[in-house]
């Protein structure tokens, strides 16, 4: 959701890990795509694994992960798709070490299934109809860097009367992003009784429901352009502020 009234409004973003963003974490991502069908014997490795490509499941080399050459491209893709959903996680083998899925006819999109550096390695494939990309983009986020300038405050605003919005901060605080959520208690319960709104003042248009302790990311150049709404007397919401 994008909400730009000029160009000191913020910019509005609801993920699944919102707090992820707000502190410039991602997972690495990479592609495997078919030119045409692989060769048999050729293979294909990464996360210290290696696929090996054959039309006769038999042949397959002693601790290679064997995967059956179909009749086309895009059998022998979905086959490969299916033996990299196989591979566990070291962490939990209920899990799969990436989020594999197809794309269009001869391609698979991947995603290693944590967020950080960890997840950039180089995929080398020895069949030149099997071209790869990445893992790449991995990152680790903003908190335990050394970037100069960065800092990371939070805290909790309360409103006082329902209906009547109230700045989150009260004075001018230049930043680079504010992640807004709902407060729950230590038991991990939500605490407000009804949605809250944020935006910019005079129009806040954006809710937070109780249950949303994932929260929202804004692109924002000062937190002192958003304004908070509430339903219920003393409700509130949790916010940082990365600057």
């Amino acid at each position: 959701m994008a909400y730009v009234p000029d160009r000191s409004a913020p910019v509005i973003v609801q993920t699944r890990d919102a707090l992820e963003a707000l502190l410039g974490m991602a997972a690495a991502t990479g592609t495997i795509t078919f030119s045409a069908n692989a060769g048999d014997g050729s293979t294909l490795t990464f996360y210290g694994s290696t696929f090996e490509f054959l039309e006769d499941l038999a042949d397959a080399t002693e601790g290679t992960v064997p995967v059956l050459i179909g009749a086309d491209a895009e059998a022998t893709r979905d086959n490969l798709l299916e033996a990299i959903l196989a591979l566990p996680s070291p962490l939990d083998a209920d899990l799969s070490l990436v989020d594999a899925e197809a794309s269009g006819d001869d391609a698979i999109l991947l995603t290693f299934l944590r967020v950080g550096t960890e997840g950039n390695v180089t995929m080398v494939s020895d069949d030149e109809d099997v071209d790869v990309s990445g893992m790449s983009g991995g990152t680790d986020g903003t908190i335990g860097s050394e970037t100069p300038n960065s800092s990371l405050t939070g805290g909790t605003k309360t409103v006082d009367a329902a209906l009547t919005p109230e700045l989150l901060v009260a004075t001018s605080t230049p930043c680079r992003k504010v992640w807004v959520g709902a407060p729950v208690d230590s038991d991990g319960d939500p605490t407000n009784t009804k949605p809250v709104f944020v935006g910019p003042a005079g129009e806040e248009v954006c809710p937070i429901l109780p249950s949303n302790f994932e929260g929202l990311v804004l692109s924002i150049a000062d937190a002192l352009l958003l304004s908070v709404k509430v339903g219920v007397d003393g409700e509130g919401v949790k916010f940082l502020i990365l600057s």
